[in-house]
């Protein structure tokens, strides 16, 4: 019950009347992260390293998590693709995440920003790098590694494709 009036204190027309920022309503005034260059990092370069770690991550999730036959000719099971996505995730952060914040997905920058911080500066590496580096990884993937004539499955049949006799 407790907590039903707290949050109820929360929201009164009252208090979101005075409340001196529409963030600290979001938020709950709880500190979000803030995605920033460390010293000596370049715009450039911390877009290049979103786009590296966006590439090794999605082409990841393309040859465990989209490629089934592979999968099932490699013999892994059905944990071993969100297994190896998830530690390269954490390899990720725990390689780039002191220099440019390892965000690896446009939205995990834009949120904060938009509702935290307000700061707008190098918003572009996060948007640029990962986008770059996931398209990236698809047509690798796509053209050199699954090669045109991969094995597709035939699509499920849908309602319209059954003829009336």
């Amino acid at each position: 019950m407790n907590m039903i009036r707290a949050v109820r204190r929360r929201f009164t027309v009252g208090h979101l009347a005075t409340a001196k920022d529409p963030a600290t309503l979001a938020t709950g005034g709880m500190h979000l992260p803030e995605y920033a260059l460390a010293g000596g990092v370049s715009g450039w370069n911390a877009a290049v390293l979103e786009a590296a770690m966006a590439f090794g991550l999605m082409y990841a999730y393309f040859a465990t998590v989209m490629d089934k036959a592979r999968r099932v000719r490699a013999g892994a099971g059905a944990l071993a693709a969100p297994l190896a996505v998830g530690l390269l995730a954490g390899a990720n952060v725990l390689a780039c995440g002191a220099l440019e914040g390892a965000v690896m997905n446009p939205a995990r920058a834009f949120g904060p920003a938009v509702v935290g911080s307000r700061r707008w500066r190098h918003q572009w590496v996060y948007w640029v790098g990962p986008m770059v580096g996931a398209g990236l990884s698809g047509v690798v993937y796509e053209h050199l590694v699954a090669g045109p004539a991969a094995e597709e499955e035939e699509p499920a049949p849908s309602c319209g494709d059954r003829r009336r006799a």
